[in-house]
């Protein structure tokens, strides 16, 4: 992984992942109410439910979102940090996500992939609890963002 200081939208990255939970409320949507989940869902309004679809068939993983008839939207990828919205992150799950991001991130080896730091902001928890646990699993061609200032 290589960290780096910027913007998440406009960074030049052929996936963008998202900080992600597992709820899905009964319209089956997920919650997406902070940081990069809501900025998403405010730049393509009905990825809520794509999302909330994509955790009912795959379960609360890492995975790239479909968009109607099998097109990738935007080449969004949910990173799950929380199993319920209200939780604060979970350095298990943000281990097992970056396992998985790092599957993808092979799959699609000449691509780039950014993130921002899992579980950090709205999830409570800080970079230097994240940074041992991801940063020994993601490839180089993932970037982990901080806001710059």
């Amino acid at each position: 992984m290589k960290e780096i200081i910027g913007d998440f939208w406009e960074f030049n990255a052929n996936f963008y992942c998202i900080t992600t939970n597992g709820s899905v409320n009964i319209w089956g949507k997920n919650i997406m109410r902070a940081g990069t989940a809501l900025q998403t869902k405010q730049k393509f309004p009905k990825i809520d439910r794509n999302i909330g679809s994509l955790i009912k068939i795959c379960g609360n993983r890492c995975n790239i979102v479909p968009k109607e008839y099998g097109k990738l939207d935007n080449r969004i990828i949910i990173f799950p940090t929380k199993n319920h919205w209200k939780d604060k992150s979970n350095l298990e799950l943000i281990k097992r996500s970056a396992e998985e991001l790092k599957i993808l991130a092979k799959i699609f080896n000449t691509e780039k992939f950014v993130l921002t730091w899992p579980g950090c902001g709205n999830g409570g928890l800080t970079k230097e609890e994240v940074r041992p646990i991801i940063e020994g699993i993601l490839p180089d061609n993932i970037f982990v963002i901080e806001r710059k200032i």
